[in-house]
């Protein structure tokens, strides 16, 4: 049988860990903030973009996040790692996109092709979306996976699928913008 003082220290330890442990990997702890629906997910990152807000756009994702570029990126750009675009890059990316320097306006809402079914805390959207930066648009079709966490909902991962027309011309989709700033 163990002494009460021993006991003690023992226990002492344990929380004594605990409470380090907590504190110090306090920073890597992202706040789960999401929203009610994947439409309001999609509206909190355009209006991230409206007040130039990146832990607005940040909190709409899951950690989780995957960017899959639309097949003739991936061709134009081979060296980039595309199968290893995540949060990180991601959260690069929004970075570059949201600095004051740039004049920067993204439409999500505007043409959603397909709002799929919300069953077992997942959805999948089929959009059209329209990135302008500083004078030249982006337009492409995406698949937009979101998950539900705790009554809230995420964006999981967007994969651009196909160009699309902007005044009558083939515009890039955003998986070129991506490339630009990792080159």
């Amino acid at each position: 049988m163990q002494k009460p003082e021993v006991r003690f220290l023992v226990i002492a330890l344990a929380v004594a860990s605990a409470l380090a442990a907590f504190a110090g990997g306090e920073d890597k702890i992202r706040p789960m903030t999401g929203a009610d629906s994947p439409s309001e997910v999609l509206g909190k990152i355009q209006s991230a973009v409206s007040t130039r807000d990146r832990e607005l756009w940040a909190d709409c994702l899951v950690d989780t996040f995957r960017f899959t570029p639309y097949a003739g990126v991936v061709a134009s750009y081979p060296d980039l790692k595309w199968d290893e675009w995540g949060l990180a890059r991601e959260l690069n990316f929004v970075n570059w996109l949201l600095s004051p320097a740039r004049k920067v306006d993204l439409d999500l809402l505007g043409n959603v092709v397909e709002r799929g079914i919300q069953s077992r805390e997942k959805s999948e959207w089929e959009i059209v979306y329209t990135l302008t930066v500083d004078g030249t648009t982006a337009r492409g079709r995406a698949t937009l996976r979101f998950v539900e966490i705790r009554s809230l909902w995420y964006l999981a991962s967007w994969t651009d699928t196909r160009r699309e027309l902007f005044e009558n011309v083939l515009a890039p989709t955003s998986g070129e913008m991506r490339a630009a700033i990792e080159r």
